[in-house]
């Protein structure tokens, strides 16, 4: 009868990709983040507080479909102790961008497991509010740009139209106060306001 026998074969772990002496406590099984997004049916938190430990360079993922268990065996690290943290994540196809104050880091996540592809140098942000997602990439704006990433390559969208320099031949200037955060959004064509 089935139910009388105990189930030999199947392991915890194997299971819900979970290993048992992690899930044996439940603090381990969440955590505190500053940022999230879904990518590939997992969601991916950075920027994280787990058993009281703030890890401000460290991701963590869900078991698919599985968005409210974030456990502490799936940590990512993927530059760690490099005085930056984690200020944004996003997705984009089978992408997952993590964005620090200096660096832009593109994470390839389609093949079930996570390996950097890109480090983008002198890119990075300060606030979330500085990235948004459009159907044809991740763009975001610095003080020394406009940005967007299409799933290929980074592409500067003021270069040469705009400068952030006083002494260029760029038919625009522009300039940042420091104290601003600068923004950007996007909106869908056809969108109104009333």
């Amino acid at each position: 009868d089935y139910g009388k026998q105990p189930n030999l074969i199947d392991s915890y772990e194997s299971q819900t990709t979970i290993p048992q002496k992690v899930a044996m406590s439940s603090s381990n099984m969440y955590c505190k983040f500053k940022t999230a997004t879904i990518c590939n049916s997992r969601v991916y938190v950075g920027n994280i507080e787990q058993n009281g430990i703030t890890y401000p360079d460290r991701m963590t993922k869900s078991p698919i479909n599985k968005f409210g268990i974030l456990p502490s065996s799936s940590f990512i690290d993927v530059a760690i102790n490099d005085g930056d943290e984690i200020v944004h994540l996003e997705s984009f196809k089978d992408s997952l961008i993590q964005f620090k104050k200096l660096k832009v880091f593109i994470i390839n996540v389609s093949e079930g497991y996570e390996y950097l592809e890109e480090t983008l140098d002198n890119v990075g942000i300060n606030h979330s509010s500085q990235v948004c997602k459009t159907p044809k990439g991740i763009a975001w704006i610095t003080d020394g740009g406009c940005f967007i990433w299409d799933g290929k390559e980074l592409k500067n969208l003021i270069a040469k139209k705009m400068s952030v320099d006083k002494f260029t031949d760029a038919p625009c200037k522009w300039s940042i106060n420091v104290d601003d955060i600068p923004q950007i959004g996007y909106l869908k064509d056809g969108w109104r306001r009333r």
